[in-house]
C-alpha cells in the first residue's frame, strides 16, 4: 500500500455529465480505501438523501448547461447586447 500519493489538479474544468460519471466511477472503484467518511456513522436514510440530492443537482446542472449552450439562448444573448449597451449608457 502507498499512503503518500497526492492527486492535484489545477484546472477548473467542466462539471458536466461526463465529470460526474467519472467521479462516481472513481469513487466506486476506490471507496474501500478512500478515507472520505472514516469514523463517521451515517444512517442509510441520510445516505439515500445525499445520493438523491446529488442526482437532482446533476440533473439540474445538466439542464442549465444544455440551456446556456443552446442556439436559442446564444441568439437571445446576441440580440440583447445592444439593449445592454444602451442600459449601461443610461446609468452613467
Amino acid at each position: 500500500m502507498v499512503f503518500d500519493i497526492l492527486i492535484e489538479h489545477f484546472s477548473y474544468g467542466n462539471t458536466n455529465n461526463v465529470f460526474w460519471k467519472n467521479t462516481s466511477l472513481l469513487f466506486n472503484k476506490w471507496k474501500r480505501v478512500l478515507p472520505i467518511v472514516r469514523s463517521v456513522e451515517m444512517s442509510d436514510k441520510f445516505i439515500d438523501y445525499v445520493n438523491e440530492s446529488t442526482e437532482r443537482y446533476i440533473k439540474l446542472h445538466n439542464t442549465i448547461y444544455e440551456i446556456t449552450n443552446s442556439k436559442t439562448y446564444r441568439l437571445g444573448n446576441t440580440l440583447l447586447q445592444p439593449l445592454r449597451a444602451m442600459r449601461k449608457l443610461l446609468k452613467k
